[in-house]
């Protein structure tokens, strides 16, 4: 199960919350915790178009006025939620995984930027934990310090790290270390200042009963706070087939990189030999590239179409500086690029040899593309003169069959597993 945590700046505009559905849908999240959203109301129709059809449960803490706001959604096959609390600063929902039927806590935060409420903060959480005892989670945006860690400055105040420290030692909390990154936010200045502000917390039940939690942040997407996650899954999943797609071919190093691959290894013994230890490596090496370069295509495209909205709304008012045209320009030909890897990905998909490269990304794609799999899905069964439905029932029919062909029980239980 994974929770997903991001302060998302703001929902109020299409553009915005479509990109915010892109990099929920990227993230494979069980449960999302949004701060920020500077939404007072949300309604099940906006939230649809956030969440999708899969995370359609959620609860929200209105903003005030135009600032705050926190929204905590998730997919009931993976758990079933029930708000406990709504604060000022915090909203709770206690959780029963429908996995193993365990309980236990999750409260997302936005803490208050000003100084003055920042113990109010501090003490709402406490009063709350004091009132509830099963595993807990804190995650979201603490506007605040933990550690002289969490600054690139080094400019910190030691007051809200001593408040933030006695906050995890009254409450025998945990602050696990985040990877992939070290700060979830920046100015985004020339010299820029890197603040970490957000991060998961939680207790030492909680890491008893789920120890192999990690916490790692996501791809950071312009001016917004980075994306982090708290992933208390299975850690070790199976391995993917692995497919050279031709849309990699838009990166002119490819080949280069290649050719360097295959000649790092310096192996010997016989030609069979060499090409079996040599293949492995460079599937693994091509693979990891191809993560980096292409994994985040979609959640890309979003954020330069967001970033050309912007600049756009910005020339409505006055002319964009030399500067704003250059980037603009910078954004058209990247968006050009991915578009271009769009259009070869889903033609390869398609195998339709007589269509060429470049031709438009339309429906049309995508429905042979999807259509190639569902040929190899068998929806429904006629046995005994009738129709039988359901992945169970189907299979059960499967295996009664090898089962009276064979004789042995040892096939039945290896299909039914």
């Amino acid at each position: 199960m994974k929770i997903l945590c991001w302060n998302v700046r703001g929902l109020g505009r299409p553009s915005k919350r479509h990109l915010v559905k892109n990099v929920i849908f990227s993230s494979r999240s069980d449960i999302i915790c949004l701060q920020e959203t500077k939404l007072q109301d949300i309604h099940k129709s906006i939230w649809r178009s956030i969440g999708g059809a899969r995370l359609t449960s959620f609860e929200f803490l209105p903003a005030q006025g135009s600032a705050g706001g926190i929204i905590v959604a998730w997919d009931r096959s993976q758990a079933i939620g029930t708000l406990i609390h709504k604060g000022t600063f915090s909203i709770s929902i206690e959780f029963m995984n429908t996995s193993n039927n365990s309980t236990w806590i999750c409260t997302s935060v936005y803490g208050p930027v000003t100084r003055s409420l920042k113990t109010e903060f501090w003490n709402e959480l406490r009063n709350f934990r004091n009132l509830h005892d099963l595993p807990w989670i804190i995650c979201g945006d603490f506007n605040t310090t933990f550690s002289f860690n969490d600054k690139n400055t080094g400019d910190l105040n030691s007051r809200d790290i001593s408040a933030s420290q006695s906050f995890l030692e009254d409450l025998n909390l945990i602050d696990p270390p985040l990877h992939g990154r070290c700060y979830t936010w920046s100015n985004g200045q020339t010299e820029p200042i890197w603040v970490r502000l957000d991060r998961f917390l939680y207790s030492h039940d909680w890491i008893q009963f789920n120890p192999r939690s990690i916490q790692f942040a996501l791809p950071r997407l312009g001016s917004d706070h980075t994306p982090i996650c708290l992933d208390f899954g299975n850690h070790f999943p199976s391995p993917r087939i692995f497919r050279l797609e031709k849309s990699w071919y838009t990166n002119d190093q490819l080949e280069n990189l290649i050719q360097g691959w295959w000649t790092d290894q310096n192996l010997t013994g016989c030609g069979a030999f060499i090409f079996s230890k040599k293949l492995p490596y460079l599937k693994s090496k091509i693979r990891s590239w191809a993560k980096e370069t292409f994994g985040n295509s979609n959640v890309l495209k979003n954020s330069l179409l967001l970033e050309l909205n912007s600049l756009d709304s910005i020339n409505e008012s006055r002319p964009l500086t030399e500067d704003e045209n250059i980037r603009a320009s910078q954004l058209r030909s990247e968006l050009s690029t991915l578009l271009k890897q769009d259009e070869i990905y889903w033609k390869q998909r398609s195998r339709n040899t007589w269509l060429k490269v470049g031709d438009s990304n339309t429906k049309f794609f995508h429905s042979v593309a999807n259509g190639r799999r569902n040929n190899n899905f068998i929806h429904r069964l006629s046995h005994n003169g009738h129709w039988v439905e359901g992945n169970h029932e189907i299979g059960t029919i499967f295996c009664d069959h090898f089962h009276s062909i064979f004789g042995t029980p040892i096939v039945n239980r290896f299909l039914l597993d």
